[in-house]
């Protein structure tokens, strides 16, 4: 098999999954993902943020960037609604929409293109539909403010790592237990968390893991109808922002379960005033080492 072969199939039949250029060239999917990486890594393919099947990235020619759109069905729900909007209208403003929007559009990488836009030296993001130029959603975001903007608007890929892999609920992260073991002592924040956790009578269902200052877990809270389940959150940190508040809120959602959010940090006033927004979110903060 060799990549001339990949390029030509995917000219003919559009986006592929490495499982599809597996059964079509009688080779194993670890080859025919190594190769179609290799194709990215030459700039002569592109990769999908949106999985589909088992997980795999969708991989395409530059040209077929339209043909995206057929795999928009591997969004998720809340995604899937924030897609048929932008879709629609062209051009979303960031401040007006609620924060379920906002974050299902940041998760939305291959369809939502964000903006940043200066206007009376005041500088706003906006996000545009993936196949709208710059030019066009300029003159869209023109026509809609009818003001004059001091700078055209410029597209910002943002780019994060691909989000770690949440283990199933009563599945501890054994890469997080590993590091554990290795440094013979445990994580003094971690134990912090689940010490306040014990003392209001909240039972850990399974730990989810760690990501930089985030600790996440399934609780059980206890109520007079009997223990309700709740995606948490807890942080340690110094100042909790809104950023955080949306990816708690977002997995909670995804999870179908209520969220509870733990900070050892000060809660700044502006997140303080949005907390309503949120439904089905409490937020509590706790003293660190108290």
């Amino acid at each position: 098999m060799h990549p001339d072969q990949i390029l030509s199939f995917m000219k003919s039949n559009g986006p592929v999954i490495p499982s599809t250029i597996a059964k079509s060239m009688n080779t194993s999917i670890i080859l025919a993902s190594a190769m179609l990486s290799d194709l990215v890594s030459q700039g002569k393919a592109c990769i999908s943020s949106v999985k589909v099947g088992g997980g795999s990235p969708v991989y395409y020619l530059p040209e077929h960037r339209d043909m995206l759109q057929g795999y928009h069905t591997h969004l998720h729900e809340k995604e899937q609604r924030a897609y048929a909007v932008l879709k629609q209208e062209s051009v979303l403003q960031d401040s007006s929409l609620d924060p379920l929007m906002r974050v299902s559009l940041q998760n939305m990488k291959d369809f939502a293109i964000p903006l940043k836009v200066t206007m009376g030296g005041k500088t706003e993001l906006f996000w545009k539909w993936y196949l709208l130029s710059n030019e066009e959603a300029g003159s869209i975001i023109r026509s809609h403010l009818h003001a004059g903007l001091t700078t055209t608007p410029k597209a910002e890929q943002v780019t994060e790592p691909p989000p770690q892999a949440i283990p199933p609920p009563g599945k501890p992260s054994s890469t997080f237990f590993q590091g554990v073991k290795k440094k013979k002592k445990q994580d003094p924040s971690l134990t912090h968390i689940q010490n306040y956790l014990a003392k209001n009578n909240i039972s850990v269902e399974s730990f989810l893991g760690k990501k930089g200052s985030r600790y996440t877990f399934h609780v059980a809270i206890p109520s007079p109808v009997g223990p309700l389940a709740y995606y948490c959150a807890a942080f340690h940190k110094s100042k909790l922002t809104e950023a955080d508040i949306s990816a708690a809120y977002i997995k909670g959602q995804m999870a179908k379960l209520p969220v509870l959010v733990l900070t050892t940090g000060q809660v700044s006033r502006n997140v303080a005033e949005k907390l309503g927004s949120y439904k089905g979110l409490t937020l509590q903060r706790i003293e660190y080492g108290g």
